[in-house]
């Protein structure tokens, strides 16, 4: 499955996960590089990433998904997926 956020007519994030019966995995989260949230840089559009992967979610609930996993490589990454109610199982 595939979720894209666009801002003025320009893609801000793309979500790609796959389902598989009752869980699913978050198998990347982009934005564009104008579009990350500080200290990455100054000029961001808030929340695109956000949108995107709660948008995934909401799809995947609405599918029956009950496990949902994720690979967060970047502190960001790893603050964006516990915000949104993933649990950290380790340390980057």
């Amino acid at each position: 499955m595939l979720v894209a956020v666009y801002y003025q007519d320009r893609l801000a994030s793309l979500v790609q996960g796959t389902l598989n019966g009752g869980q699913a995995t978050v198998e990347y989260v982009l934005s564009r590089p104008d579009s990350v949230l500080p200290p990455y840089t100054a000029y961001s559009v808030r929340g695109a990433g956000r949108r995107a992967l709660t948008e995934f979610i909401r799809l995947c609930m609405a599918r029956g998904v009950r496990t949902l996993a994720a690979h967060a490589v970047t502190p960001p990454s790893a603050s964006l997926h516990a915000g949104l109610g993933f649990r950290l199982l380790d340390d980057l």
